[in-house]
């Protein structure tokens, strides 16, 4: 942003790097309740809550002097945009108590984080603990996914060993060596109940 009349009226150029996160003060200043109905929870939503800016070329700035963009490097990452999937959406607890809970994919919330010219403060800080968390969730599903593969495996491979083991019976009984085919029939279920995690 520069002001308006460009450098012979004032050199002062600004970039917004990040929204402002409204706190509760501003509630008690406008007589409004905490939590969903409140005027943190609207401003927030709305992206009213202001902005952080960093000043690129220094320059004058007086009351009555209009900044105006002149640059939009990051035309889909609207303020409003912004806000509404951070905390636009999500459930009544996180949405009544202001909570940030992401709106879109993976790969967008990913996008927002790289943005070289969003600062590491409120908004950007939560959105690298959404990501952390969406991450660790994925890590949990694909290890479960995997102990249950491998169980599977498990009780697949218990399942030859027994058809071996039944096999030898027979030819055991067969031969009227009953006492070594029951011997081998016990043996192969108590190993069954030492290492298999299925049948403890």
């Amino acid at each position: 942003f520069a002001i308006e009349g460009g450098p012979s009226v004032s050199s002062l150029v600004v970039e917004i790097t990040s929204p402002r996160k409204p706190c509760y003060v501003i509630n008690k200043r406008h007589g409004t309740p905490l939590g969903s109905k409140g005027m943190q929870r609207h401003c927030l939503s709305h992206a009213l809550g202001g902005w952080f800016a960093n000043v690129l070329v220094e320059g004058e700035l007086r009351d009555g002097m209009k900044l105006v963009r002149i640059k939009h490097p990051n035309s889909k990452w609207t303020l409003s945009y912004t806000s509404a999937m951070l905390y636009g959406k999500g459930t009544k607890i996180k949405y009544a108590t202001c909570r940030a809970q992401w709106a879109g994919q993976k790969s967008e919330l990913e996008e927002l984080i790289q943005l070289p010219q969003l600062a590491g403060y409120e908004w950007k800080e939560e959105a690298v603990k959404l990501l952390q968390n969406w991450e660790d969730k994925e890590r949990k599903t694909t290890n479960e996914s995997q102990s249950q593969s491998q169980s599977l495996q498990l009780v697949k491979n218990h399942g030859v060993t027994a058809f071996i083991c039944a096999i030898q019976a027979f030819f055991l009984v067969c031969t009227e060596f009953r006492v070594g085919a029951i011997a081998i029939i016990l043996g192969y279920f108590v190993s069954l109940q030492l290492k298999s995690p299925i049948l403890r």
